[in-house]
């Protein structure tokens, strides 16, 4: 899978992006998955598009202090938008995509489209009884 870059849009915009999640992407015989760290991410906040052949992951890690602003003597955690999108290899089966999110890890699964097989006949069982 490709990652298509995609500027930033201005600041103010509805659809500014703050933060990017790291994401691995690794293929199986029969799938390709992809994983992104998510920590503090609620899974209401996700939302997973395929459009074509791409795959886009945007949300929202909100910022929900437990105090005041003001009383933080350091706040380094990024928050705010963030959006990934992936060219998709030619052959999936789009309609079997499945996601899990567990302890702030997305995984995606993208099953590979079935490919041409062998049938094996065995002996001695009748076609037709």
């Amino acid at each position: 899978m490709n990652q298509r870059t995609r500027k930033n849009p201005g600041v103010g915009s509805a659809d500014t992006i703050s933060w990017t999640p790291p994401v691995d992407i690794y293929e199986t015989d029969d799938a390709y998955y992809l994983t992104a760290e998510l920590p503090g991410v609620e899974q209401p906040d996700i939302k997973i598009e395929v459009t074509g052949s791409e795959l886009s992951i945007r949300g929202e890690r909100r910022f929900l202090p437990p105090c005041a602003e003001e009383n933080y003597h350091r706040l380094e955690t990024v928050r705010g938008r963030f959006r990934r999108t992936f060219t998709l290899p030619d052959k999936l089966n789009s309609e079997a995509i499945t996601a899990n999110l567990k302890d702030g890890v997305l995984e995606v699964r993208l099953p590979k489209a079935g490919s041409e097989r062998s049938i094996a006949i065995r002996p001695g069982t009748p076609a037709n009884r």
